[in-house]
C-alpha cells in the first residue's frame, strides 16, 4: 500500500499498527469484567430454575470451555 493511499490515522508499519491495534490493560479488564457479569447472569438464573445443580453445570460448563 503506498504512503498515498494512507488515511491520516494509517499506516503501513506493520510493528506499528499492532501496536496501535492492541487491546490496552483497561479494555481487557473491562471486557474481563463484562464476561464474568454474563457468567453470573447464567448461574443465577441456572439456580433460579434448577437450583444449586443447575448453577453447578452452568460453572462446569464455562470452566470446560475455557480449558480449565
Amino acid at each position: 500500500m503506498s504512503k498515498d493511499n494512507l488515511k491520516p490515522d494509517e499506516t503501513d508499519d506493520p510493528q506499528k499498527a499492532s501496536e496501535e491495534d492492541a487491546v490496552t490493560p483497561k479494555e481487557e479488564r473491562r471486557s474481563l469484567a463484562s464476561e464474568g457479569a454474563l457468567i453470573a447472569q447464567q448461574i443465577a438464573e441456572a439456580r433460579k430454575n434448577y437450583g444449586e445443580w443447575g448453577a453447578q453445570q452452568v460453572i462446569e460448563a464455562h470452566e470446560r470451555m475455557s480449558g480449565q
